[in-house]
């Protein structure tokens, strides 16, 4: 019982049983190539003018405080304005308080949020200031 896929496995061609396309008669032999003197350049050795310093640690990215507070800001705001206009009675509520108010209380809420602005800018710098100290 012999057949094609039955081969020892001491022969030239070890048989996968998948069909390549190739007869035995067509089977390709490959040749080393002819060997080729090759010349190859000599980059000039060149001695370092200094040691190479020591690969310095590495440090880990800082943590952009600025942008996670101011990011909290706007998420209140944008929360506090959703909460607002999502509701049809809540939003009369707010169009009615705001056409009460007078210049006086308008400036005083637009000191208000100068000084929340200010709160948080400072807040950032004393963040960076600390950052800054701790290696």
């Amino acid at each position: 019982m012999s057949d094609d896929t039955t081969r020892p496995l001491d022969t030239e061609r070890l048989d996968t049983g998948v069909d390549s396309g190739v007869d035995d008669a067509e089977t390709l032999v490959l040749e080393p190539a002819a060997e080729t003197e090759q010349t190859w350049a000599q980059p000039p050795y060149v001695e370092a003018a200094t040691p190479v310093a020591a690969a310095a640690p590495v440090e880990r990215p800082r943590v952009r405080w600025a942008g996670i507070l101011w990011g909290l800001v706007f998420t209140a705001t944008a929360a506090i304005a959703i909460a607002l206009l999502v509701d049809p009675v809540r939003r009369d509520d707010a169009d009615v308080w705001l056409r009460t108010q007078t210049p006086g209380t308008i400036a005083l809420y637009g000191l208000l949020a100068l000084g929340a602005i200010i709160l948080v800018s400072g807040l950032v710098g004393v963040i960076r200031r600390l950052q800054r100290r701790t290696p």
